[in-house]
């Protein structure tokens, strides 16, 4: 006869009638069990009980799954009768409803099995389908659907502490939630890369900093402006300082939309990390001549966009063609800085390195003078020159005369056609 397995154990059972012979059925089943198990070395289960029946002694037992719920007795059971298993597959296919996790087994009944069985060499299947990672999206609905109080505080310890002990081998964090920070980043030091987009205080900017001194992408832009009340809590120069002084490793940071950044933090963040190599200063409103003073003495940034920092002039365009910028810097976007003028555009041609220019929206102001002195760039590939009202024929024909090196070329919202068979 074939070995019967479980399935056909349970048919057999199901078809005897009388109550006695059903109790002769299971006293021989479980006799055999005993003496078969002995020499068990393979050994899955749908039925943990089972186990009381089979598992008396069975020393040559190196396999064993269960994909239900167990108990601590049987973990310990299972540690007392098999030394010298080596593969450990406890995984769940399903979730357990609340009432069966309750009798689940936890630190105890894992305890006893590492203790007794030395030679596992596969256990991660033990937690790895019992569920997938959460997401803050998924804790938080979690959350919401607890009721009482005092489970909901529970809740909450537990998942602050294990933040804290995950917290130390997070290398990406992407958060919408601030707060959480002071229970997540006690200590990050692998942490390279760290995003959020919503507002930050100058406390937490701090924390960052302590926490998190390896940080090499720092992603900190708001994609929505803010309220007055909201804005006024918004970090400034000194969080962006502490950050700067501590992660001094960073080579990508985005500060797009953060209001309150000035000159100071500016320079902090370029002298403490030389090894910078783009900084996104979009829709940052005090954003000034005197910030591109600091910015200019950077030796290793490629990219730089400052879009819609209405402060920026001419002086601020001098000071980066005349820093030590000019001989790294090659993606530049100055889009809707309306102050800007052709005598700020003309230095623009001291940086050797520059591949990408956007002019965009920059006004009336910037005229063929300008774009003609762009002209001597001589590694420009890109150039937007949209909406800019005051050129004409004679930018273009430059352009397709000097500009071999031309990729793309972009002027659209005030050309009328004339010359663009002769550009091209």
């Amino acid at each position: 006869m074939e070995p019967l397995g479980e399935d056909e154990i349970f048919c057999i059972y199901e078809r005897i009638t009388r109550k006695v012979d059903k109790k002769s059925f299971s006293k021989v089943c479980k006799k055999f069990l005993k003496v078969a198990g002995f020499n068990f070395r393979l050994l899955q289960t749908k039925s943990p009980d089972l186990l009381y029946h089979v598992l008396t002694s069975s020393p040559k037992m190196s396999w064993f799954e269960c994909h239900v719920p167990l108990s601590n007795n049987h973990m310990k059971l299972i540690a007392e009768s098999c030394p010298n298993i080596k593969h450990l597959d406890l995984s769940l296919s399903k979730y357990l409803d609340h009432q069966v996790a309750e009798l689940e087994f936890d630190d105890v009944g894992l305890c006893a099995i590492a203790s007794a069985c030395i030679h596992m060499d596969h256990t991660d299947k033990v937690t790895e389908k019992v569920m997938e990672p959460l997401g803050e999206d998924e804790i938080f609905c979690i959350y919401e659907r607890i009721t009482r109080k005092v489970d909901k505080k529970s809740f909450s310890k537990v998942c602050k502490k294990f933040l804290k002990v995950a917290g130390f081998n997070f290398r990406l964090l992407q958060t919408k939630s601030p707060d959480l920070l002071y229970h997540v980043l006690t200590s990050s030091p692998k942490m390279s890369w760290f995003e959020c987009h919503v507002p930050l205080s100058n406390n937490h900017m701090k924390l960052i900093a302590e926490s998190c001194p390896n940080i090499k992408h720092l992603d900190l832009s708001l994609s929505k402006y803010l309220d007055h009340q909201v804005a006024e809590l918004e970090f400034d120069d000194v969080g962006l300082c502490a950050i700067a002084s501590a992660c001094i490793h960073m080579d990508h940071v985005n500060l797009y939309g953060r209001l309150h950044i000035k000159e100071i933090g500016i320079g902090s963040l370029v002298r403490s990390c030389r090894n910078l190599e783009l900084l996104n200063l979009q829709n940052c409103a005090n954003v000034s001549d005197k910030s591109l003073n600091m910015i200019g003495e950077a030796t290793h940034l490629k990219e730089l966009y400052l879009s819609r920092c209405n402060l920026i002039s001419d002086l601020g365009l001098e000071y980066l063609a005349n820093g030590d910028l000019r001989y790294c810097l090659e993606e530049l976007d100055l889009d809707k800085c309306d102050r800007i003028t052709d005598n700020g555009i003309v230095y623009l041609k001291k940086l050797v390195s520059l591949r990408s220019l956007s002019l965009c929206g920059c006004g009336a102001n910037i005229t063929d003078h300008g774009v003609v002195a762009l002209c001597e760039l001589p590694n420009l590939e890109t150039l937007y020159l949209n909406s800019l009202t005051s050129m004409t024929d004679i930018s273009l024909l430059e352009i397709g005369r000097k500009c071999l090196k031309m990729l793309v070329l972009s002027f659209s919202g005030y050309f009328h056609g004339k010359l663009l068979s002769q550009l091209l």
